[in-house]
């Protein structure tokens, strides 16, 4: 009964401290075939699944009862037609038809057939090389829309045939078409993934599932069919900049045909980066390409292994996830922009936000996102301390390229108190605040060992690759549940490391007279949660630091009340504590603590990293 009480009463404190404890809301699911036409935009058919055009034209030529009894015949006699006259409403009409009877087909191989027909068929309507004066009557031709929309869909079964064929693994080989040709495939996929060591363990059509609970469909039209592309394991292959397990990236597949001088046809497979190309050339004209970024967000989400983000807190002397993780290979072309989560918390406090941001060309074009994740159990200094220990490792590999250092950091809550110390420059004074003694005199008792550890922690300098810094609700100056009895009971049951506790034993031996030194040393090592008082030294020793001035400073703060106003609370920290002088900009939001997943939130952050592509130079330095 005591043991039920306590959990009930820690999954209270976390709800109140965090903000942000809930179960993992974000789903997807499998679609049905109906839904997954209907993600191509497939809709407004007339009867008998045919356009308006294509049934009109049947129906205006005593071709309608053919469909319905001899499709092979009819297939037969609008191919021979359109050899005759090169009529683009003719070639349409067959791409619908041979669209049509290929969903309506049980058989694979058949269905595939008309799907190749109706595909080539539709392709050509929309970059004809034959001369024959198929270009379109203008922007409001419906032949234009539909041929994408079909091609769309026509391609991503088309795939998923040859996936299930096992041919995407084939150099060379050759399919029949319903209309009598023959289709080769003369080399392997054409690829513009992002190359990886360990290569792509699956390629997944995104029409073929559903999401759930996602505040904004990331979803560019154009051509092609998006896919999901996932990564094998590659979380071991970059010792400093690690890659997520079993990453799901965005691509499109698109089927570029080729109609040879006596007629033979030929198709090439194409995989494309759908974040890094919003574009393809196609016959010399640029088209957009179809990007979808939900789908494959959601897809990696559901599919990682669920972190118990309790005990993640409460036992950081396990934590085997820490680290500085990115969603995709490091790009020398774009800017990192690193987010770090709050207490008792995990990078997907994030993914409404990365989900949003993908969407806009601007923002996903220079930016490539990153996350620090730790075990908010750990006292601040700790946990700040290692993630500058892993972002200097990431530039010592990479720090040469400009665009690493116009860094962004991104902080909720105490992260934002892990970014802060990139800001700072601490000297010694942290160290003698919480010592009560003068550094310098202090460190004549250490071993250089002891202080190593000691000022690998506590004494930090500005790091110049960071350029800007966001602060969402966090508490520069404490949060006073912090100090109630609920949140006193939750520090009590983290266990830190033995490692930590130890090593803080022999210094409090050293420094701390009288007393048994493990008490003293569990007495003034604070875990993440003592941190967070108004109180503690710690945080009033940060707050009194002043900021770089050479990093730009934002300020996003609830106010679970009223928007635009000054003062209030996010119902965890005060506006006081959330406020801080000096900074570019402050917006204060209507919102609960979890202001990373508020919507003018995330509209002000992407005005704030448009404006950091318009800032070349760092304030203090500009001409």
């Amino acid at each position: 009964m005591k043991k039920t009480l306590r959990f009930l009463l820690l999954i209270s404190l976390a709800a109140m401290l965090s903000g942000c404890f809930s179960a993992r809301e974000i789903g997807i699911s499998e679609a049905s075939e109906a839904e997954a036409r209907e993600y191509y935009g497939i809709s407004g058919s007339t009867s008998e699944g045919l356009s308006f055009e294509s049934r009109n034209y049947l129906q205006s030529n005593l071709l309608i009862q053919l469909y319905r009894t001899n499709p092979e015949e009819l297939i037969r006699l609008l191919s021979e037609e359109f050899r005759k006259t090169g009529n683009r409403e003719i070639l349409g009409t067959k791409a619908d038809v041979c669209y049509n009877y290929a969903v309506e087909s049980t058989d694979p191989d058949s269905a595939n057939r008309c799907y190749l027909a109706a595909a080539y068929a539709y392709y050509r309507l929309l970059f004809d090389q034959s001369g024959q004066g198929m270009a379109c009557s203008g922007r409001f031709d419906p032949l234009v829309i539909r041929a994408t929309i079909r091609y769309n869909a026509a391609t991503g079964q088309i795939f998923k045939y040859l996936k299930a064929r096992g041919l995407l693994e084939k150099k060379a080989f050759h399919l029949p078409s319903a209309d009598g040709e023959t289709v080769s495939f003369p080399s392997f996929p054409v690829s513009s993934l992002p190359k990886l060591k360990d290569g792509y363990e699956d390629f997944l059509l995104c029409s073929d599932f559903r999401t759930e609970k996602l505040a904004h469909f990331s979803y560019h039209f154009g051509i092609g069919a998006p896919i999901i592309a996932i990564t094998r394991d590659a979380s071991g292959s970059d010792r400093t900049l690690k890659l997520a397990k079993d990453l799901a990236l965005s691509a499109t597949c698109v089927l570029r045909f080729h109609t040879e001088k006596d007629g033979s046809r030929s198709a090439v497979v194409e995989f494309h980066d759908s974040v890094k190309n919003d574009s393809l050339l196609i016959h010399g004209e640029r088209v957009p390409l179809t990007q979808d970024f939900s789908t494959p967000i959601a897809y990696f989400i559901n599919h990682r292994d669920d972190l118990n983000l309790l005990s993640y807190m409460l036992n950081p002397d396990h934590d085997q996830f820490s680290g500085l993780y990115a969603m995709s290979p490091y790009d020398s072309e774009k800017i990192p922009v690193i987010f770090v989560h709050g207490l008792m918390s995990s990078p997907e406090t994030w993914i409404q936000m990365i989900n949003t941001l993908s969407s806009d060309p601007a923002i996903r074009t220079h930016y490539q996102f990153w996350f620090y994740t730790y075990s908010s159990g750990n006292p601040i200094l700790v946990s700040a301390g290692t993630m500058r220990k892993a972002v200097d490792a990431v530039w010592q590999q990479y720090g040469k390229n400009p665009n690493f250092n116009r860094m962004v950091l991104v902080g909720h809550s105490m992260g934002g108190l892990l970014a802060k110390t990139f800001a700072l420059d601490s000297g010694d004074s942290l160290l003698t605040k919480l010592i009560k003694r003068p550094w310098s005199e202090v460190k004549q008792e250490l071993r250089p060992e002891e202080i190593r550890q000691m000022e690998e922690i506590a004494v930090f300098h500005r790091r110049e690759y960071v350029s800007r810094i966001v602060f969402m609700a966090v508490p520069h100056k404490g949060s006073e549940m912090a100090d109630w009895s609920i949140a006193r009971l939750g520090a009590s049951l983290i266990s830190l490391p033995v490692k930590m506790v130890r090593n803080a034993a022999t210094l409090a031996a050293k420094l701390i007279p009288g007393g048994n030194a493990t008490d003293q040393a569990k007495k003034h090592l604070h875990t993440g949660i003592d941190n967070l008082s108004p109180d503690n030294p710690v945080l009033t020793g940060l707050s009194e630091m002043p900021l770089s001035t050479q990093i730009v400073y934002h300020s996003i703060i609830g106010n679970n009340r009223k928007a635009g106003v000054p003062g209030g609370t996010d119902g965890v920290v005060k506006y006081e504590s959330s406020h801080l002088d000096n900074v570019e900009s402050e917006r204060v939001v209507k919102s609960g603590h979890s202001v990373q997943s508020n919507p003018e939130t995330i509209r002000e952050l992407v005005r704030i990293l448009k404006e950091h592509l318009q800032r070349k130079q760092l304030p203090g330095n500009d001409a």
